[in-house]
């Protein structure tokens, strides 16, 4: 499988927006790979995780075509990860002219939460057949432990203590003797979580690192429960010597310029950065 990372930031950007910080007055400095957009990532350049508000400058900036995305794994709704004015400009209205077939496999409530976000921008009803039509879409609802199969993907959901009221959710891809968790906006692995993931042996795996090596603030990973939760894949041989580990959803909050959080991690793991790309 080829990985593209569309985006590795947390929340709106890295520089955060507004924010004047050490940490975001070093990215400035220091641009290139410390420049960081919202959160997404392209597998094999037809499946993308997470339709963020940035997806499309990423892949025009790193020469992706997106005729030839045919899969959406939504891992939440939250309007970092989910942009919902891109995904309305689907519709004829709009003039748009042969959008290929999306189908997008996510949970029930971020479906529902998906649907009033686009129903704010454009009287839409995705649920709706005539709509579904329209847009050129199938709606694959999926839970924690299921499986789905498109051409030779297989693609389980995993439960995300994120935000369970709006259905978040990891996803393990799998083709051939290669997979991929993306595991990025969670807290710790639940009990679920670690039971699916029993003797996986992941060739590689995308964790959240948000708030880096200051005091965690809730929803997300620092970098000491980071470690943490390594080393519990490890024993459940989930991770092993081999699998590649990233760190991914980069916040200022605990983070600083890339090449220095290259040093931090001490050769523990690899920090992702934007339009890196490797094949697994």
């Amino acid at each position: 499988m080829k990985i593209t990372f569309l985006g590795t930031a947390a929340a709106t950007s890295f520089p955060l927006t507004f924010c004047q910080c050490k940490n975001c007055k070093a990215a400035k400095k220091h641009k290139g790979k410390s420049i960081r957009k919202r959160c997404s990532l392209l597998i094999d350049d037809k499946i993308l995780i997470d339709l963020c508000p940035d997806f499309l400058t990423a892949l025009n900036m790193y020469g992706k075509d997106i005729s030839k995305i045919k899969y959406l794994l939504q891992t939440h709704p939250h309007s970092d990860h989910f942009d919902a004015g891109h995904f309305v400009t689907r519709m004829t209205d709009y003039a748009t002219e042969n959008a290929p077939n999306l189908d997008i496999v996510a949970s029930k409530n971020c479906l529902l939460r998906m649907s009033e976000m686009i129903k704010s921008n454009e009287d839409i009803d995705i649920f709706d057949k005539k709509w579904q039509k329209d847009l050129n879409i199938a709606l694959n609802e999926i839970k924690h432990g299921q499986e789905i199969n498109f051409e030779n993907y297989k693609i389980l959901a995993i439960e995300s203590l994120h935000d369970l009221k709006q259905g978040s959710l990891l996803y393990l891809i799998e083709k051939g003797k290669s997979s991929i968790l993306y595991a990025t906006d969670t807290v710790v692995f639940s009990d679920k979580a670690l039971d699916t993931l029993k003797n996986r042996c992941l060739t590689c795996l995308i964790l959240d690192h948000t708030y880096g090596f200051v005091e965690n603030h809730g929803g997300h990973l620092n970098e000491k429960l980071f470690l943490q939760e390594i080393d519990k894949l490890k024993k459940i041989n989930a991770v092993n010597s081999k699998t590649l580990i990233y760190a991914t959803h980069i916040s200022h909050e605990g983070c600083s310029y890339h090449e220095q959080m290259e040093k931090d991690a001490k050769g523990k793991y690899l920090v992702a950065y934007d339009g890196l790309e490797i094949k697994i």
